[in-house]
């Protein structure tokens, strides 16, 4: 089971004024190599504040709602006629009023010559109060128009992490980055070090409790967290064409929040996922099916119950409202549907987590 989220492949500073940013993905690939400049493929990810782009359903359903402000940049040395790949705005996919964040991602192409390495960089200011680390933010993914040995072009792995991940505190939590990649490459999971790629909130920037430790090979953090608020954190994953290996083919970023809290309530059972799909499935989807997935999540504290659903989602998903199991109250159900896309083929993940009235956050 991964920690804090339940996940399903789907295969086809000025604190005040800038306080709004949440985290951000990005990842590419090359989906045109029968000309030259090949045409390469952006997909961004990027989750803001609510209070400054309240998102509604009908918003998401209509799929023209906007989120986001700022350009996707590209740092010297660029490719001819590329300095400026695109802006971040993206529409709305998903939010959380009471977590208090919106999401949204868009794919986007640009044509690059071939044999180039570059990075596109998405930077500005600032975090809100953290309880280390802020200020500047920067995102950086590196694209690479190199052949592989096997005489194919690479497709960078794809990243998604809940924007928002509840810890309580004092306790040891072990989360899971969850990442696909559809060329089936190794890959590793490392903390982002330089300015390009973390801003403000890379690894020797923040202080985070004694024996925090991120494991490379496994991607999955271990975090005893103890004290109460948000941090933000920034990974970077590296793919590589074999076992053996050393030069990586890409690198994705993957930025998120953890919020630690607190209670004087003893029961810390997190909700479970027992719903339809099986956690960690991929689903194989035709380009234009809709698939329907019911989500089931026990509470499992007693005289608790499912306060919110915390969840990535792609573009595509629409979901009922939750309802409570008429055979068995502490489960609670909702129903999410999936029109798949021809531009999303590959792998796209929807990652979900329930949340109990204590606070206690479920895989």
């Amino acid at each position: 089971m991964i920690s804090m989220s339940a996940l399903i492949f789907l295969n086809l500073i000025t604190i005040v004024l800038s306080a709004h940013f949440r985290g951000s993905m990005i990842t590419w690939r090359v989906i045109n190599s029968t000309i030259n400049p090949l045409v390469v493929e952006v997909f961004q990810r990027h989750a803001w504040n609510y209070a400054w782009y309240p998102c509604t359903d009908a918003l998401i359903n209509a799929g023209n709602y906007m989120i986001g402000s700022g350009n996707l940049a590209c740092v010297a040395p660029c490719p001819p006629s590329i300095s400026v790949l695109k802006s971040v705005a993206v529409p709305c996919t998903g939010f959380n009023q009471i977590e208090q964040y919106v999401s949204g991602e868009a794919r986007f192409t640009i044509r690059v010559p071939q044999n180039y390495t570059f990075r596109a960089v998405f930077t500005s200011s600032a975090w809100f109060s953290l309880v280390t680390g802020g200020g500047t933010w920067s995102v950086a993914t590196e694209i690479n128009t190199y052949k592989r040995s096997n005489g194919r072009y690479n497709q960078a792995p794809i990243v998604t992490m809940l924007p928002i991940i509840r810890l309580r505190r004092n306790i040891l939590h072990s989360i899971r980055i969850n990442v696909a990649d559809n060329d089936f490459d190794r890959y590793v999971c490392l903390w982002s070090n330089s300015t390009q790629e973390c801003g403000e909130i890379c690894r020797s920037a923040l202080t985070l409790p004694t024996g925090t430790f991120l494991n490379e090979t496994s991607c999955v953090l271990h975090i005893t967290p103890d004290i109460v608020g948000y941090y933000a954190l920034a990974v970077t994953v590296l793919d590589y064409e074999n076992t053996t290996s050393t030069t990586a083919l890409s690198r994705v970023p993957i930025q998120f929040i953890l919020r630690v809290w607190s209670t004087t309530t003893t029961c810390s059972t997190p909700p479970v996922y027992i719903g339809d799909a099986p956690d960690d499935e991929c689903i194989f989807v035709e380009p234009d099916q809709t698939l329907t997935i019911l989500v089931r999540i026990r509470v499992q504290c007693p005289n608790a119950t499912l306060a919110n659903i915390i969840g990535v989602y792609p573009v595509g998903f629409t979901q009922t409202s939750t309802f409570t199991d008429p055979y068995d109250t502490t489960v609670y159900n909702r129903q999410v549907n999936y029109t798949a896309n021809v531009d999303q083929v590959g792998q796209n993940l929807f990652c979900f987590a329930g949340v109990d009235s204590i606070g206690n956050q479920g895989d």
